[in-house]
């Protein structure tokens, strides 16, 4: 997904394409140990559309969903919300949310018994989840 920010004073690249300002979106979170490794933040590299408006590619999330600090960087430098006309913070919460995009398989007997793999981001390996499945035929139910 992509971000719009909309703003006042964002310096667009010249009409040769040449960009004016280097833009930074940072999504940061508390310290996390991922595979031996401090992972905590998130970085994409972000393009003013024009001077009101800046694009923002949002980054695939690899920790569990929740809150984290969203700011924008130029030239290196966190922007202040006062810089753009929105009071005077380096950072807004931003929520990433889990979401599953596909299960296998896609069919199961009416016994019950069937194993379903769901894929998604953002789950938290240490939170239980329950899946709800309901019919929508002519004598299905919910199991």
């Amino acid at each position: 997904g992509e971000l719009l920010i909309p703003g006042l004073g964002f310096t667009p690249p010249d009409p040769d394409g040449a960009t004016r300002a280097d833009y930074k979106c940072r999504f940061d979170r508390e310290e996390v140990v991922l595979e031996g490794e401090v992972a905590n933040m998130a970085v994409t590299n972000a393009a003013a559309a024009s001077p009101q408006l800046l694009s923002c590619p949002v980054p695939r999330w690899v920790f569990a969903h929740g809150e984290v600090a969203f700011s924008v960087l130029k030239n290196g430098i966190p922007v202040t919300h006062g810089e753009y006309g929105v009071g005077q913070a380096t950072s807004v919460p931003f929520t990433f949310t889990h979401a599953w995009s596909s299960l296998a398989p896609t069919r199961g007997s009416i016994s019950g018994g069937t194993r379903i793999l769901i894929a998604g981001v953002g789950f938290d390996q240490a939170q239980e989840y329950v899946c709800v499945l309901s019919g929508t035929g002519p004598g299905s139910g919910s199991a």
